[in-house]
């Protein structure tokens, strides 16, 4: 497939997802236990998705029209820059620091109060930001949009690139697209303001876990003056087993940690907003109660 500088709608990015067999349940970090190489036509779907960001997904949220042609990023360079982050590298090799030049080329405002971050909840976090347009979570930035649900890593021979075999998910000490996320989360984390929403799941024994990306990356990386406080919703899974709420268990590891950060905390289960959108795609006895209780 040549090189693509025209403009292509957000579904077609899907159909390139899917086409790829990229669309995880997780989407936008890959963890494909089948350790499949580097997604092939890497370059086309990420100069494909820079183009629609800067035409038509940015333009969209600035309240212009779509296209917009001032101001936009030379995405053939900024592919150079992400290339060089792992080209002609052992994959267990690429740590946070090489993809610095690429996030400082791509990072963008955050507004106050959008920030959402997320933590086993990948679906509802992002139907949250889509429906209510209040959050943004990394996915809907550069930093995210660019390379979502895609693998990629390096190697010393030509081309550079391993199209045969990257490490699964974690796989090594610096498998680089942990290493990636890592420092694209540390970014957005840096970049917030006023009070961040994350949204946790209450359904599994641990709803804060100590080696999430959340935990590593993005508390820690909360800055004083800029955030006032974290914002937590519990979710739980529709007709599933309660193991975690606000107030118990790990919740209240991560209350003590956000307080010692010098932030306020608070936490909500099951708020209106995530379980009338749980309801919508996925009917249950569970929502008629909650609505008979309001009548």
């Amino acid at each position: 497939m040549a090189t693509i500088y025209v403009r292509i709608s957000l579904q077609y990015c899907v159909i390139l997802c899917l086409l790829h067999g990229l669309c995880s349940s997780s989407m936008f970090i890959q963890t494909d236990a089948e350790n499949t190489g580097t997604t092939s036509n890497l370059q086309d779907i990420f100069l494909a998705r820079c183009h629609e960001y800067d035409d038509c997904i940015h333009s969209s949220l600035s309240n212009t029209n779509c296209p917009q042609d001032e101001s936009k990023i030379n995405c053939s360079l900024l592919y150079g820059i992400f290339l060089k982050s792992f080209q002609y590298q052992q994959p267990c090799e690429t740590t946070r620091d090489s993809y610095q030049t690429y996030l400082r080329s791509i990072t963008e405002p955050v507004k106050e109060n959008q920030t959402l971050l997320w933590s086993g909840t990948f679906e509802i976090a992002h139907q949250l930001a889509l429906v209510t347009k209040r959050y943004k979570t990394l996915a809907d930035f550069r930093i995210g949009y660019l390379v979502g649900g895609m693998i990629w890593c390096g190697q010393t021979a030509e081309p550079g690139i391993n199209y045969e075999q990257c490490p699964s998910y974690r796989g090594c000490h610096f498998e680089n697209m942990f290493e990636y996320y890592s420092a694209a989360s540390a970014v957005l984390a840096q970049q917030s303001s006023g009070y961040v929403t994350v949204v946790l799941n209450g359904t599994r024994d641990s709803a804060f876990q100590n080696n999430s990306i959340f935990a590593l990356s993005e508390l820690p990386n909360l800055r004083q003056g800029y955030v006032k406080g974290i914002n937590v919703i519990v979710v739980h899974d529709l007709g599933g087993e309660i193991k975690e709420r606000c107030g118990a268990g790990s919740i209240t590891v991560l209350e003590d940690t956000v307080k010692h950060y010098g932030f306020q905390y608070a936490c909500v289960d099951d708020p209106d907003e995530t379980l009338n959108l749980q309801c919508t795609s996925n009917p249950h006895a569970q929502c008629t109660r909650r609505i008979n209780k309001r009548l």
